[in-house]
C-alpha cells in the first residue's frame, strides 16, 4: 500500500474529488477514478487491522462511517434513497480513509497537496488572463459574468481555494518554518482568481487567512478553536436567527455593498428550513427536492446554509454525530501548540464563515474534510516534523 502514498499518486487519487467540470463532465471517468481510490482506501483500512499497523486515526473513521448511515438512514425512511447516494458516501468514506493513510508521512502529503494546487492555481489563472473562453464565465445577475475557470460554480471556487491557501501556509510553516515569497505570491494568484470569481466573501475570507499567517511571524497571536468558534456560534445566531444584516446593517449592506438584505434569497430559503424543521426533527428529510418545492424558492436545491442543510437531511442525530467529528478535531488542535495548529484553527473558523451561506460541508467538498483530518492527527503530523528535525540535527553532529 505504500506506493499508492507516493507523492505523484496522491496528486492524481485526490485530482478526480477536487470538483473539475472537465473531469466531472466525463461521468465514466470520474466514477471509475473514485471508486478506484475509495477500494484502495478500504484495503489500506483492512491493512491496518490486519497488520495491527495503527496507521490510521480509526475514531475519525469511526465516526464518518457512522455519518454516512445516518445520512443513508434517513434516505431510507424518507424513501429517498438512490443508487447515487449510496455510492457517494461509499466512495468519499474510502476517500476519506485514503488520506487519513498519507497521514503516517504529512511531509510528503503536504507536498502533493502543494504540487496539485499549485498547477490548479496558475492554470485558473492563465485561463482568466489569456483564454475568454465562454464556458469558463457564467451569467450572474443579469448580463453580469463571473469567472467560474475549471469549477462548476462561481462558490464552488471559494470551497475549493480557501482551503488551498491554508495547505500552502501549512506547508511553508511545516518545512521552511516560514511563508515563503513565492509562497505569499501563490496566495494573492488565488485571491485574484476569487476576485474574479465576484465572491466577496470568499476574498475577505482568503485575505484574512493570509493576513493572519503573516502577522502570525511577526506578533504571538495563537488563538484558540474553541474561541474562534465561540465567536463563530455568536455571528450565526446574528445572521441566520435574529438578522442583524435586515437591521444594523442594512445600510450598509444596501447603498456601500450594493447588496440584498436577504443574501440573494438565502434568508427565505433559511425560514422555509426552519418552519419545516420540526416536522421531522430527528432524522431530517433526506436527499430530496423538499425546498424546491417551495412556491417562493424554486429551483433551489440546497439550504445555502451549512449546518442547517445537515439538520434538513440527518436531523438532530446526524448534526449530533458531525459535531462530535468537529470535537474529535478541536480536541486535538487544542492539545497542540504549533504554528500549524494556528493556521488550521483559523482556516476551519473562516471556512465555517464560508457555509454560513453556502451547504459547504457534503463529502464533496473535500478542502473542508482534508483540513478536518490534517486537524485530527496533527499530535502525530507534529511528532513527525520533531523526529524529522532530529534526525537532522543528528546527521550533522555525525558530520562534524
Amino acid at each position: 500500500m505504500n506506493i499508492f502514498t507516493k507523492k505523484y499518486f496522491i496528486v492524481l487519487f485526490i485530482l478526480p474529488f477536487i470538483g473539475i467540470n472537465v473531469i466531472d463532465d466525463n461521468i465514466l471517468l470520474s466514477s471509475a477514478s473514485k471508486m478506484v481510490v475509495s477500494i484502495i482506501g478500504y484495503l489500506m483500512l483492512f491493512e491496518n487491522f490486519n497488520y495491527n499497523k495503527n496507521i490510521l486515526n480509526i475514531k475519525l473513521i469511526l465516526l464518518v462511517m457512522l455519518y454516512s448511515f445516518i445520512i443513508l438512514f434517513s434516505a431510507v425512511i424518507n424513501n429517498n434513497i438512490t443508487i447515487g447516494m449510496i455510492y457517494t458516501n461509499f466512495v468519499y468514506i474510502g476517500f476519506i480513509i485514503y488520506i487519513n493513510y498519507c497521514m503516517k508521512d504529512f511531509k510528503n502529503f503536504i507536498n502533493a497537496l502543494n504540487i496539485l494546487f499549485t498547477l490548479l492555481i496558475i492554470y485558473n489563472l492563465i485561463l482568466a488572463i489569456f483564454v475568454q473562453s465562454s464556458y469558463m464565465y457564467i451569467g450572474y445577475q443579469g448580463s453580469q459574468k463571473v469567472f467560474v475557470g475549471t469549477f462548476e460554480s462561481r462558490n464552488g471556487i471559494s470551497m475549493v481555494m480557501i482551503p488551498a491557501i491554508a495547505f500552502i501556509l501549512i506547508r511553508s510553516e511545516y518545512i521552511y518554518e516560514k511563508v515563503r515569497n513565492k509562497d505569499i505570491l501563490l496566495c494573492f494568484m488565488v485571491l485574484i482568481i476569487i476576485l474574479l470569481s465576484k465572491s466577496s466573501t470568499g476574498f475577505i475570507v482568503g485575505s484574512l487567512l493570509v493576513i493572519y499567517v503573516l502577522l502570525l511571524k511577526k506578533i504571538k497571536i495563537n488563538i484558540n478553536i474553541n474561541k474562534l468558534m465561540s465567536i463563530y456560534t455568536i455571528i450565526y445566531t446574528q445572521v441566520v436567527i435574529f438578522r442583524i444584516q435586515e437591521t444594523v446593517f442594512r445600510g450598509f449592506i444596501e447603498n456601500t455593498l450594493q447588496k440584498n438584505v436577504t443574501l440573494t434569497g438565502r434568508t427565505l430559503i433559511w425560514d422555509f428550513i426552519m418552519k419545516i424543521i420540526p416536522n421531522s426533527l430527528i432524522f431530517g428529510y433526506g436527499r430530496n427536492d423538499i425546498i424546491s418545492q417551495n412556491a417562493i424558492i424554486r429551483d433551489v436545491t440546497e439550504a445555502h446554509n451549512g449546518l442547517l442543510e445537515i439538520l434538513l437531511c440527518t436531523g438532530i442525530i446526524g448534526l449530533f454525530v458531525f459535531i462530535l467529528i468537529l470535537l474529535n478535531a478541536f480536541r486535538a488542535l487544542n492539545k497542540s501548540n504549533s504554528k500549524i495548529s494556528y493556521i488550521l484553527s483559523m482556516a476551519i473558523f473562516l471556512y465555517f464563515c464560508i457555509a454560513l451561506t453556502e451547504s459547504a460541508f457534503t463529502y464533496t467538498k473535500i478542502g473542508f474534510w482534508i483540513l478536518i483530518i490534517i486537524s485530527s492527527n496533527i499530535e502525530k503530523i507534529i511528532k513527525q516534523k520533531d523526529n524529522l528535525e532530529y534526525q537532522i540535527w543528528k546527521n550533522y553532529k555525525i558530520g562534524d
